[in-house]
């Protein structure tokens, strides 16, 4: 299976930002078939801490902006975010690590889910 992944980096190595102080996310795409990935564009949003609270339409905003994700990766995410992905087929999980060790044990968690 192919998909894209949005990491959540302020430096391009490590997964280290806060969902929702996040600018920008780095955009990959996975094979979990032959575990390669590629890197494919990096993507500007709106924080949204920098947005008047946390309702679904700050929250709406960045989902509009990584919709073509299946799955974000970020240091720390508030549950009303991984909710809001989640009822829209995206999974948003929690990894403070290096993308490329972030990145495969996302492999190795969709590979046994999928058989």
């Amino acid at each position: 299976m192919r998909c894209r992944v949005a990491v959540a980096s302020g430096d391009g190595r490590l997964v280290n930002r806060h969902f929702g102080r996040c600018d920008r996310f780095l955009i990959a795409e996975i094979d979990t078939q032959t575990a390669e990935t590629r890197y494919i564009e990096e993507r500007r949003a709106e924080p949204l801490c920098g947005c008047d609270g946390h309702g679904d339409g700050a929250v709406e905003n960045v989902y509009e902006v990584l919709k073509d994700c299946k799955f974000v990766l970020t240091e720390r995410a508030g549950l009303a975010v991984k909710e809001y992905f989640y009822t829209r087929g995206a999974v948003v999980l929690e990894d403070a690590a290096a993308i490329e060790d972030a990145l495969i044990k996302l492999i190795k968690h969709v590979k046994m889910t999928e058989g």
